[in-house]
C-alpha cells in the first residue's frame, strides 16, 4: 500500500516536472518577435563548450564508452529546442548533485537522449 502511494507521489512529481518545463519554454517561444520560437532563433545556437558539459555529466553518471558514444552521437543530432532542454538539465544536474532534484534532471536528461 505504502509502495504505491510513494510510486504515484513520485509519477505525479515527474508529471509537474514535465509540464513546468514544457509550459515555461512555451511562454519563452510565444514573447519572441516575428513568432520564431527561441529554439529555432538561429541554428548552432548551443556551443562546443554546453556540449560538453552533457557530456561530462554523463560521463559522470554512466559507465561505459559505448553507451556515451551513443549519447555522444544523438546530442550532435538533436534540434536547438532539444538541446536546450538537454543543457539546462544537465546544469541542473551539476549544481545539485548530491540532491534529489539532481537525480530526477537526470533521469529526464537521460530519457530525452534515449527518445530523441
Amino acid at each position: 500500500m505504502k509502495v504505491r502511494r510513494v510510486r504515484r507521489w513520485i509519477q505525479g512529481g515527474l508529471i509537474c516536472l514535465l509540464l513546468t518545463i514544457f509550459l515555461s519554454s512555451s511562454k519563452i517561444s510565444l514573447g519572441m518577435p516575428s513568432g520564431q520560437a527561441r529554439g529555432k532563433a538561429y541554428p548552432g545556437m548551443y556551443s562546443e563548450v554546453e556540449i560538453r558539459k552533457v557530456m561530462e555529466v554523463l560521463d559522470n553518471k554512466i559507465e561505459g564508452e559505448r553507451s556515451t558514444a551513443k549519447a555522444k552521437d544523438k546530442l550532435l543530432n538533436l534540434s536547438d529546442l532539444q538541446t536546450r532542454l538537454i543543457v539546462s538539465l544537465s546544469e541542473i544536474v551539476i549544481q545539485r548533485d548530491p540532491a534529489p532534484a539532481a537525480d530526477i534532471a537526470f533521469l529526464l536528461l537521460t530519457v530525452l537522449i534515449i527518445f530523441s
